[in-house]
């Protein structure tokens, strides 16, 4: 979820002056020792998982 808000974050605050990468938007589990860029999650199919939560969040607000 940490990878998919930076995404947004950086799309936000930079897409008009810069072109943001989804291959450099990387969030380490350093318990796992593992890393997930956006690009992972674009393929997996998992995107809407940031916005779904923050649907249901504003549901129950």
């Amino acid at each position: 979820m940490f990878c998919t808000a930076f995404y947004q974050y950086l799309t936000v605050r930079y897409a008009d002056e810069f072109a943001v990468d989804p291959n450099y938007c990387i969030a380490v589990d350093i318990s796992r020792a593992k890393d997930l860029s956006y690009t992972e999650i674009l393929k997996s199919g998992t995107s809407e998982i940031l916005l779904n939560t923050i649907t249901d969040l504003n549901e129950l607000l």
